[in-house]
């Protein structure tokens, strides 16, 4: 009897050792099921942190293209307002620049005018010099030639007076 109820005891506690095996084995599992389940949450949330910096990355990454590509453009806008002022104020050089020609020319044009009146007053001016010489020239030898013929003409009339006179002298009657 003592052999049975060791062997029941025995039996029993088998029996409760594989229950408390099998609760063992339970618990295990639901440790390891949580385990997976926790390895598999922070597998999802590490996939999700990586998937939330990939793209915070690209975003990142498209942003900073963005930005650069707007400041291109706002340097070759700068570029183009630069290009467009150096222009203007090169064509305002050049305006200014042909209005000062214009003048030197004008200034010039005035004073060939200036020689040339001058030149052409002189000119006359020598002429009329030269014209009045030859007029008093002439008139002198017209004078000298209008004096001899009266000198001639008071000449002869005096002879003619002088023969009249002798005439008369001579025959009274």
């Amino acid at each position: 009897e003592r052999g049975i109820r060791l062997l029941e005891e025995a039996k029993e506690r088998g029996i409760r050792l594989l229950e408390e095996e099998k609760k063992l084995d339970t618990a295990l599992d639901r440790k390891m099921n949580q385990a997976k389940e926790r390895d598999a949450t922070e597998r999802e949330t590490i996939l999700a942190q990586k998937d939330k910096t990939h793209r915070l990355r690209i975003q990142d990454s498209e942003n900073k293209a963005k930005k650069r590509a707007i400041d291109q453009i706002e340097a070759k806008r700068l570029f183009l307002i630069e290009n467009e002022n150096k222009k203007r104020i090169t064509e305002q050089q050049l305006a200014a620049e042909k209005v000062l020609h214009e003048n030197q020319l004008e200034k010039e044009r005035r004073a060939a005018e200036l020689e040339r009146v001058n030149a052409e007053a002189k000119a006359k001016a020598n002429a009329q010099r030269e014209n009045e010489d030859i007029r008093l020239r002439a008139m002198r030898t017209r004078a000298a030639e209008d004096r001899k013929r009266l000198l001639e003409a008071l000449a002869l009339a005096s002879s003619y007076i002088s023969r009249g006179v002798t005439a008369l002298l001579d025959h009274p009657r």
